[in-house]
């Protein structure tokens, strides 16, 4: 299943944080549809897209997400594994 790695500076500017994101194709939604579904805590579980989206939309998608979140200035590395 491919999913987004993504390493983020830590608040206090010494620590390192890692996620794990998984990417889920789905069927049951649009071709060309992207939704992130979030946990409670409003932390991104997945990203929902439909069976049409190319793996760089995704990547743009996610860099837009973190940028609404202001979380973008601190990332360090951003990378789409397909394994």
């Amino acid at each position: 299943m491919p999913f987004l790695w993504v390493e983020i500076s830590g608040f206090n500017g010494y620590t390192l944080e890692r996620w794990k994101v998984p990417v889920k194709k789905t069927m049951n939604i649009p071709d060309e549809a992207i939704f992130p579904v979030e946990s409670r805590k409003g932390q991104i579980r997945f990203i929902k897209v439909g069976k049409g989206v190319e793996p760089e939309k995704v990547e743009k998608y996610f860099v837009e997400y973190l940028r609404q979140k202001g979380l973008w200035d601190k990332v360090i590395r951003l990378q789409l594994r397909i394994s």
